[in-house]
């Protein structure tokens, strides 16, 4: 065999390496907006829309959207104090790696009861707000945050074969 038969095969077994890691890795990467999370164990994709992936499992459902309005994290918290200004309205902050998740709780002021929670962290100079519904998942919601992700096209694995090629 000459060395141009040898490189096509070593290009054609890198391709099929390449597509197999991808189709692989993909199935338990979920996309939200420019960025994809690890799908915690135990769920499935639900929906998808361009910037927001629902997660479910048998008692809990996950809604990660990566937002666009510009607000800062400060600014979404103080309009949701003043848009719920009759009911009690809690907020905590909690490190989860190098990422702060800020939770601000929303709470029935006559039996203190939680009507819901939303989760906010900033990655990837994005900010991403997360809803639970259902039983409360902190195992899940920890390994979204631990693990978003700047998306990469999977063609760009492909990017450095066209050099090869020349």
């Amino acid at each position: 065999m000459d060395k141009k038969n040898i490189a096509i095969i070593l290009i054609l077994i890198l391709i099929i390496a390449c597509i197999g890691f991808v189709a692989f890795n993909s199935t338990r990467n979920a996309k939200v907006g420019s960025s994809q999370v690890n799908i915690p164990n135990g769920y499935k994709i639900n929906n998808t829309t361009k910037y927001s992936t629902i997660l479910k499992s048998k008692n809990t459902t996950i809604n990660i959207n990566e937002k666009h309005d510009n607000k800062t994290i400060d600014k979404i918290f103080e309009d949701y104090k003043k848009k719920h200004e009759n009911l009690t309205v809690n907020e905590s902050s909690k490190k989860i790696g190098n990422t702060n998740l800020r939770s601000i709780t929303l709470i029935n002021s006559s039996d203190n009861k939680i009507i819901h929670t939303n989760y906010y962290y900033e990655k990837n100079n994005k900010i991403y707000h997360i809803i639970m519904k259902g039983k409360p998942d902190n195992k899940a919601l920890e390994q979204i945050v631990k693990t978003t992700n700047k998306h990469y096209s999977s063609i760009l694995m492909f990017f450095p074969i066209f050099f090869l090629c020349k």
